[in-house]
């Protein structure tokens, strides 16, 4: 799914209006470890939980956006950028948190539910990134998208990061770490240029 988004982004038109662009470029430039947090004069990103949590806000506040937004190149634009987020997200979470609460945890039914919830959220982007620009179907899954992910941030915050907190792991390790992951993650999905204006068939 990561290599379909990314190839299906190095194809997409850069015609957005020149604000959609300067907003869209704006999310290589964002600090995104602790120590760009830093240098940046923000708050330094806390343990991996308290910095998901974070990225949860973001993101639920831009479904918000591609709701309301009324002009087709910027709600292209708010779609194209949940999904960028939503890719590098989900994969850093597979890739750093969730094996390590496998191990920590002794139900790893929580674990593996957090894994479905990211399997059904990576299948509404392919159908996104196949419906094409500002289409109603495009409109919808993003809608759908939004619900599911919705759900799966009242579980994950409500059940699954308290029992994280509650185990022995080094959150901040695995804070530093998961932003690095994100990081190289975005950065390998807007390699190609600035964020694109839609996504091709």
């Amino acid at each position: 799914m990561f290599e379909r988004l990314k190839a299906a982004m190095s194809h997409m038109s850069g015609d957005l209006k020149s604000p959609a662009k300067d907003m869209m470029n704006r999310m290589r430039g964002d600090p995104t470890t602790p120590t760009e947090y830093a240098k940046a004069g923000q708050k330094v990103a806390p343990d991996v939980t308290r910095l998901l949590e974070e990225d949860h806000r973001v993101v639920m506040g831009w479904f918000d956006a591609y709701r309301f937004e009324t002009d087709p190149s910027y709600k292209e634009a708010w779609a194209v950028r949940i999904c960028t987020a939503l890719v590098a997200h989900m994969q850093a979470e597979e890739e750093i948190l969730y094996p390590a609460a496998r191990k920590a945890f002794a139900d790893k039914g929580l674990v593996d539910e957090a894994e479905r919830e990211h399997d059904e959220a990576k299948e509404l982007i392919d159908r996104i990134v196949e419906a094409g620009a500002a289409s109603s179907e495009e409109e919808d899954l993003v809608l759908t998208l939004s619900a599911a992910i919705q759900a799966h941030v009242a579980e994950e915050e409500s059940d699954f990061f308290p029992k994280v907190r509650q185990t022995d792991l080094d959150l901040y390790e695995l804070g530093e770490r998961l932003a690095a992951r994100r990081t190289e993650l975005l950065q390998e999905l807007t390699a190609t240029g600035p964020m694109p204006a839609r996504t091709l068939h």
